[in-house]
């Protein structure tokens, strides 16, 4: 088993545990074990695909993926489950918004100052 843990202000916002040894046969059997050992419900999961499903619970959603890829059979993957904090989540595609916003108004801040002084220099 491996182990992922990813920090936003200090705070875990997601957990993400890979089984490498561990092949479940599929999606629906790997949530309801999910289910069972975390107390998680079994209703409520939106199946993305036949190898990927998503728990969306208060503040925080829960995935479940097989380890294999439906548009690609030929590649796999270790089966993951992953706990995120929809908040914290939420916060960082706000900031990571803000620099993309950031970095368009710097190049057109930078396109702005070259436009002006290829006018100033004209012969």
């Amino acid at each position: 088993m491996e182990f992922f843990w990813h920090f936003l202000n200090g705070k875990l916002f997601f957990l993400s545990t890979q089984y490498t040894e561990f092949e479940p046969p599929n999606l629906q059997s790997f949530v309801r074990q999910v289910a069972a050992k975390t107390n998680l419900p079994t209703e409520g999961w939106s199946f993305e695909d036949r190898d990927h499903a998503v728990l969306k619970c208060l503040g925080f959603n829960v995935e479940v993926w097989t380890g294999r890829y439906a548009r690609r059979p030929e590649y796999s993957d270790y089966p993951t489950v992953t706990i995120t904090n929809t908040v914290a989540s939420a916060e960082l595609a706000r900031r990571e918004k803000v620099l993309e916003l950031r970095k368009k108004n710097a190049e057109l801040e930078r396109l702005r100052r070259e436009k002006e002084r290829k006018s100033v220099f004209k012969p």
